[in-house]
């Protein structure tokens, strides 16, 4: 999911599903497109206007057959080969990695990661 329509090729316009935020506040599902990030092709990636970082879905990774793994420091991306295609650092509770775009400001795209507690 993105917030940045720049980033998406090959984007068909298409109305979707709603979105609701961590702080309650909507968003809707404006399209879809595709995202290359290294080696890694992120497929039927969703634009909702507004998000402010990217996100990614760990099940559809893992349905595309990659296999994901995480620990207290980090999160890797490992593709068929056994390589590791992308990292991310955990930090404040959520695993962030920088995507190689030329616009620094669109470059962070950032893991979930369930706890166990509820604040």
């Amino acid at each position: 999911m993105t917030g940045f329509k720049s980033l998406l090729e090959d984007f068909i316009k298409k109305d979707g599903p709603s979105v609701t935020y961590g702080n309650n506040g909507k968003g809707t599902t404006n399209g879809y497109g595709t995202i290359k990030c290294n080696s890694v092709i992120f497929k039927n990636v969703s634009y909702v206007k507004g998000l402010r970082y990217n996100l990614i879905s760990i099940s559809q990774l893992c349905n595309a057959g990659y296999k994901v793994l995480f620990n207290k420091k980090e999160g890797k991306i490992i593709d068929q080969n056994n390589i590791i295609v992308l990292t991310a650092n955990q930090q404040n509770d959520i695993y962030v990695m920088d995507m190689f775009y030329a616009d620094k400001s669109l470059r962070r795209c950032v893991f979930s990661h369930a706890q166990s507690r509820l604040n």
